[in-house]
């Protein structure tokens, strides 16, 4: 058995796509899936299958049973989450502040050209490095009053993306184990 963490993008955000964690659960586990948990209202799903989830099939589901739009699901096992951690450039800084670091995780695979063209944006007091199908963000002052949103991000890269916070990237990884 496998555990996988499954990141849902554009549920329970500014009030759409809403899905109560307590509905999501039966539903992955009639999909077939084990062990089932969720972690906080942001679309966070921890379970165990015999294979690899075809992540379309999912999305396909999640749309006909609750009604979603462009809800992504973007699937991670521990071990890649565990490099996602390890891999972060700023968690290395001496003055490194939790509160201002994010995992914007993404979908498919930046281009080359992609990721050059966004390198030329102009991110003001704010920090992006891309790594494995991430980008990891440092904010300047705070996500809340940046332009590096999510639709910025996925507007330049062409590619569906879900961010979350630094200790919600942790504490997944913790609940996955």
């Amino acid at each position: 058995m496998n555990t996988y963490i499954a990141l849902i993008r554009s549920i329970n955000v500014s009030g759409t796509n809403i899905i109560k964690m307590a509905e999501l659960r039966p539903f992955w586990e009639q999909m077939g899936f084990t062990n089932v948990r969720t972690y906080i209202q942001s679309g966070n799903v921890i379970f165990e299958s015999n294979t690899k989830p075809d992540t379309a099939l999912i999305e396909a589901q999640i749309e006909k049973e609750f009604g979603t739009k462009n809800a992504a699901v973007i699937l991670l096992t521990p071990k890649e989450l565990t490099a996602i951690i390890n891999e972060n450039p700023f968690s290395k800084q001496t003055d490194f502040d939790k509160k201002k670091m994010y995992v914007c995780y993404l979908q498919t695979t930046p281009t080359q050209d992609q990721i050059a063209a966004f390198d030329t944006l102009n991110l003001g007091e704010d920090k992006a490095h891309f790594g494995n199908n991430v980008l990891y963000v440092y904010y300047g002052v705070s996500a809340g009053k940046s332009k590096l949103t999510n639709k910025v991000i996925e507007k330049h890269l062409n590619a569906y993306a879900t961010a979350r916070n630094w200790n919600t990237t942790n504490k997944l990884l913790e609940l996955a184990k």
